[in-house]
């Protein structure tokens, strides 16, 4: 670590000390702090922890908005990160969405599982995930069977033409039988219609900056219904966007608790993830 980089987290660590002191109750970002043990407890390393706490302070600095979440909720999400090996910020693993919940009339934390993330989980699950979008000059073919998926693509030199739909596809390590998730386009415009941010922001949303990257993610997600037993992947809601670390577990003892009718979770919403500084990975 550099001296620049050290004086920096140092003067971050003074300032947070002074507002503790004055207010005289432990700040967020001292509360995160004291949770060290806690995930190093779940990630089997104290390097690791470490680095964990710092990703974690960085990402609550450059997101004022969740220190004025629920403690509770903001340390539950950040726990189940950690439980998963999974690390919000820069990564773009999981995303912490600050989330107004009117059963207490407070902002939580809403713990959504991104796009790189579930790649990495199929990764550590010996799963390679491909995901890409299917334009008219393509050579295509796809044709679902009842025992498997009959699947081709090679994507020309020349100009591919107007997108017709997306797909993502899981190839295992031990030579089973792939499985692909297919959307039309229209699938996809669907997905976009019923978008939150589609709806807020339009053009200037992920849905209009980059609407490839969110076919492709949109159909990474459908594929992930289909992998729940084959990777780490229990408490996450693969089709929607919402996971909490259980109330009263042995494992963890924070709850994010947040009641699903109270954030409008219901029925699987599409996913709007920012893709800004994503890699285009497909």
């Amino acid at each position: 670590m550099s001296n620049a980089t050290e004086k920096v987290r140092a003067e971050l660590e003074r300032r947070d000390a002074a507002v503790e002191e004055a207010s005289g109750r432990p700040t967020v970002v001292d509360l995160i702090r004291r949770q060290q043990p806690a995930f190093q407890t779940l990630l089997r390393n104290s390097g690791e922890a470490e680095r964990f706490v710092r990703v974690a302070l960085t990402e609550v600095r450059r997101s004022p908005e969740l220190m004025a979440c629920t403690a509770e909720s903001l340390l539950g999400a950040l726990m189940l990160s950690a439980r998963y090996r999974l690390e919000p910020g820069p990564a773009q693993h999981v995303y912490m969405i600050p989330r107004y919940n009117g059963r207490i009339k407070a902002k939580e934390v809403q713990w959504m599982l991104g796009y790189l993330g579930m790649v990495e989980l199929a990764r550590r699950g010996g799963i390679a995930v491909l995901t890409e979008v299917v334009c008219e000059h393509d050579a295509w073919q796809f044709t679902r069977y009842p025992t498997h998926d009959d699947f081709e693509h090679a994507i020309p030199a020349t100009e591919r033409g107007d997108p017709i739909g997306a797909y993502a596809v899981a190839r295992f390590t031990d030579n089973r039988t792939p499985i692909v998730e297919y959307l039309t386009w229209e699938r996809v415009l669907d997905a976009r219609s019923r978008s939150d941010a589609w709806s807020s922001r339009g053009e200037r949303s992920p849905w209009g900056t980059d609407l490839a990257a969110m076919a492709r993610k949109t159909a990474c997600r459908r594929l992930f219904k289909w992998l729940g037993g084959d990777i780490e992947y229990a408490a996450v809601d693969a089709d929607g966007r919402t996971a909490y670390v259980e109330p009263g577990s042995e494992e963890v003892q924070i709850s994010a608790a947040a009641d699903h009718d109270a954030l409008g979770a219901g029925d699987p919403q599409p996913v709007d993830e920012p893709v800004e500084e994503e890699p285009d990975s497909g």
